[in-house]
């Protein structure tokens, strides 16, 4: 699949019932994992989450024409920076940010990336 099409096929199934994800053949493989929007396999060495190989991520990032992949659905401590920078990963625990008032994002301007806090 193309970006656009998983974007429009993950939109499309945001509001759906896990039941009503399953039911589509599409919707069944983005949203459970090994599917991109559940995958940890990319910030996680655990066997369970079937980490990614570096031959593989080269795989991605080349089909994608991609220089990195920012991830999340994994809680970091912060945002974190793996695979020598090619896999960023920006789930931070928003809880323990809110309760010490602040907040963290990634600017991405052009091909130079800065955390923002």
């Amino acid at each position: 699949m193309t970006v656009p099409e998983i974007n429009d096929a993950v939109s499309s199934g945001l509001f759906k019932s896990r039941e009503q994800r399953y039911a589509d053949p599409v919707l069944k493989k983005l949203f459970t994992s090994p599917g991109p929007v559940w995958y940890r396999g990319l910030v996680l060495d655990e066997e369970r989450y079937n980490p990614i190989t570096p031959g593989q991520l080269e795989d991605v990032l080349r089909y994608f024409d991609s220089d990195r992949i920012f991830v999340g659905h994994t809680t970091m401590d912060d945002i974190t920076f793996l695979w020598d920078g090619r896999v960023v990963a920006v789930n931070v625990d928003y809880c323990e940010n809110f309760k010490a008032g602040r907040g963290m994002a990634v600017l991405l301007e052009r091909k130079h990336i800065s955390i923002v806090r």
